[in-house]
């Protein structure tokens, strides 16, 4: 007989969307997937204020992670624009700033410059 393989459930928040509640009074969504057409995903996003937050740690792997080689740097160009084009404000954080004060500060100063 054949196993059958479980699909595990993904998470609905984690320690950075309870953060950012408790510090902000904000609700995100994980793996928010914001195109029409196209797969791409947001890792976090405050749909209220369209601003996205994507954690960038790739970068720092020895050898360089996925997100340094050529042909994914244009990829994410790509949906970055894309992203810029339908009104998102996009945040970039290293997995170190990820869960900091300056992170809350930048979420509060692009709401206030949305407004």
């Amino acid at each position: 007989m054949k196993k059958r393989k479980i699909k595990k459930e993904k998470p609905t928040t984690d320690f950075f969307c309870k953060l950012v509640k408790s510090e902000l009074g904000l609700d995100v969504t994980l793996e928010h997937r914001f195109h029409e057409t196209r797969r791409w995903r947001f890792d976090y996003a405050i749909l209220d204020h369209k601003i996205a937050i994507e954690k960038d740690g790739g970068l720092w792997l020895k050898g360089g992670g996925a997100h340094s080689r050529p042909q994914n740097i244009k990829r994410d160009m790509e949906k970055l624009t894309q992203a810029s084009v339908l009104g998102w404000i996009v945040i970039r954080r290293t997995p170190q700033e990820l869960n900091s004060t300056e992170t809350m500060n930048l979420i509060r100063e692009a709401i206030k410059n949305k407004a």
